[in-house]
């Protein structure tokens, strides 16, 4: 058990990038109309110059 963290990580941060990723996508528009900091998805999508398109299906 004591060498799972030394032996996974890259694993364990992949996982906790899907979870931050998965949140950030079920609160990014709530966060938007109030004016909270930008999330990751919002960062994204103006790096990738598709903020105002729709993507989700």
């Amino acid at each position: 058990m004591a060498d799972f963290l030394p032996k996974n990580e890259d694993l364990l941060y992949n996982i906790s990038l899907i979870v931050r990723l998965t949140n950030d996508l079920g609160t990014s528009a709530a966060e938007q109309e109030r004016g909270d900091s930008p999330s990751s998805i919002l960062c994204y999508l103006r790096e990738v110059k598709m903020l105002g398109r729709t993507l989700r299906a």
